[in-house]
This record gives C-alpha cells, structure tokens and sequence, in this order.
C-alpha cells in the first residue's frame, strides 16, 4: 500500500477488504462479529483520513497568517508543512 498524504490510501484499502469478504466461502464462528469490527475499524480510518485533511487544510493556511511564511514558502524545498515547523520553533 502506498501512503497519499493521508491514512495509507484509505479508499483502496477498504476496496481490497470488502473485494476478500465477497470472495470468502468459509464461514467460522464468530465471523458476523468479526465482520461488524471490521466495518466499524474501516469507518473509524475514513474518519480518520477525513481529520487529517482537515489538518492538513489548517497547515496551509496557518503559516500564510505570518509575514515571513511568502519568503520561506518561495524557498526551494520549503513546502507548508516545513514552513509551519520553522515559524512554529522560531516565533514566539
């Protein structure tokens, strides 16, 4: 699985997790109540990845509050992320 920025691709994972239970033919004791942990482990990540883009949204945004962020955002290798962490260790 590769990692989008977010949870580990939480669209595709969920896909290859419903595309096995489809697939399944064996059914085990206790499998309806493993099943409803699952779904609700698999609604919590998209919930999840729904926070962290929100996070990341508030990332942007936040350092362009800052006189200096336009400067270091405009730096090679300076993306917002960075910018943040460098404004949050050095402003006060």
């Amino acid at each position: 699985m590769r990692r989008y920025g977010h949870a580990y691709n939480a669209g595709d994972l969920s896909a290859h997790a419903v595309e096995a239970a489809s697939a399944q033919h064996t059914v085990v004791v206790g499998q309806q109540i493993a099943a409803s942990v699952v779904a609700r482990l698999a609604h919590n990540i998209l919930d999840l990845n729904d926070e962290l883009a929100g996070v990341d949204t508030r990332t942007e945004e936040t350092p362009q509050q800052h006189r200096p962020a336009t400067i270091i955002t405009s730096m090679p290798g300076f993306g917002h992320l960075l910018t943040a962490e460098l404004l949050a260790a050095t402003t006060r």
